[in-house]
């Protein structure tokens, strides 16, 4: 399964991790303020999360729309 990473490039919210099938990211349209990464599985998905987190100090979380992530 493909897990996709919002960073909000202005640090503005907390990195969120969403399902690759989530309509927040399906339906998201690009901006020069956020970026997606995708990965392959929920393991890499949290190493990321975290990693980017710390660079915001927002914290990350899974998202709500995808809470049987």
């Amino acid at each position: 399964m493909t897990y996709c990473i919002f960073e909000d490039l202005i640090g503005a919210v907390e990195i969120k991790i969403h399902l690759k099938s989530c309509t927040h990211y399906t339906n998201h349209l690009p901006t020069e303020t956020t970026k997606w990464h995708e990965v392959d599985d929920y393991k890499s998905a949290e190493i990321l999360a975290e990693q980017l987190s710390k660079k915001y100090k927002k914290g990350w979380k899974r998202a709500e729309c995808c809470h049987d992530v």
